[in-house]
């Protein structure tokens, strides 16, 4: 079988199955789109408590200097709760591993020029109110860090605030993750672009599950319905007629005949209009409906069967090739009509 004749036997069977071709693509959509939809759901629900588990927590104090005006210098105030000292305090007090944290991230970043290190305090310009976030990891983490550096700014005897007033502004609370949330929705993808998606896969993976289906279908069916459904020898000469005339069959089935009698075998009734055209062209040409009806006193070098496509069986076909395989001198042609 050709590459061309396989392909135009695949077309054709889709063609005549639409109707499973498209169920496939349907069931297919459908069961997509519910793993799609679970799936995404799912990934919603962690990332929510994700985000729930580790949201920043924050407090906002206000220092003032002994001449009534406020302490601007956030930087040095960041300095003071990150050394090595007051840290190593903290971890202490909490039960947590920061130390790692803040060395972690100041591996790859400049503290001086960022705002989200794990312990940082920016100054409100506009009421200078010191606000100090933490962002260690987990939400408890956070928040009993913040009320460990509230402790410590109340009570420490660092030099720089011993003379200095210290006011709690806001007590240390758990913010909300807005930056995650609208991270999390820029990238999470919208429910009509999953829709397309699952379009598309299961256009594919439809067409291809159907495919499947109706090539196994058909070798498991003993109808010969299509060329490539049934088993060839090689050596036999394999024509596909099917869109000839009746006239153009006759003539090819006989014109190898050089004035020997042609013997047909079909599991058909052949078309009384193809009948007359054999008679026109030759009368020596049998019709048999099996090889085992053949006389013995018949001598012949070639048969020719008849495949009729959607009648023939294979069980038919492969009777008659079981019985032309004791005869390797004779020349088979298999024409599909």
């Amino acid at each position: 079988m050709t590459i061309k004749q396989l392909l135009k036997d695949l077309k054709l069977l889709i063609k005549n199955n639409v109707k499973i071709v498209v169920s496939f693509i349907i069931a297919t959509f459908i069961l997509l789109s519910s793993v799609i939809f679970f799936i995404n759901r799912d990934r919603k629900h962690l990332d929510n408590l994700e985000r729930s588990d580790s949201s920043v927590a924050e407090m906002g104090i206000y220092i003032e200097n002994e001449d009534d005006t406020s302490f601007m210098n956030s930087y040095l105030l960041e300095i003071l709760i990150n050394n090595d000292e007051t840290i190593s305090m903290i971890e202490k007090e909490v039960n947590a591993n920061i130390s790692s944290v803040i060395d972690e991230f100041t591996e790859e970043n400049d503290p001086i020029y960022t705002d989200e290190d794990p312990i940082n305090v920016k100054r409100n310009t506009s009421s200078d109110i010191h606000e100090i976030t933490i962002d260690l990891g987990k939400s408890d983490t956070n928040l009993a860090v913040a009320n460990a550096i509230k402790d410590w700014l109340l009570n420490t005897d660092q030099s720089i605030l011993e003379d200095r007033e210290v006011y709690i502004i806001y007590n240390p609370e758990l913010l909300e993750d807005n930056l995650s949330s609208t991270s999390s929705n820029v990238n999470e993808i919208s429910l009509p672009m999953l829709l397309l998606i699952a379009s598309v896969l299961s256009l594919i993976i439809g067409f291809i599950l159907s495919l499947i289906f109706l090539i196994i279908k058909e070798f498991l069916s003993d109808g010969m319905n299509y060329s490539f459904a049934y088993s060839r020898r090689l050596k036999d000469h394999h024509i596909n007629l099917e869109h000839l005339s009746d006239n153009e069959v006759a003539h090819y089935i006989l014109q190898h005949s050089n004035n020997e009698e042609t013997i047909i075998l079909t599991d058909n009734k052949l078309d009384t209009n193809l009948l007359s055209r054999l008679n026109e062209y030759s009368d020596h040409y049998s019709i048999y409906k099996s090889f085992s009806d053949i006389p013995v006193s018949k001598n012949f070098k070639n048969i020719t069967l008849m495949v009729v496509k959607s009648e023939t069986s294979k069980s038919w076909y492969t009777d008659q090739i079981r019985s032309l395989n004791l005869f390797d001198d004779v020349e088979v042609r298999v024409i599909e009509i």
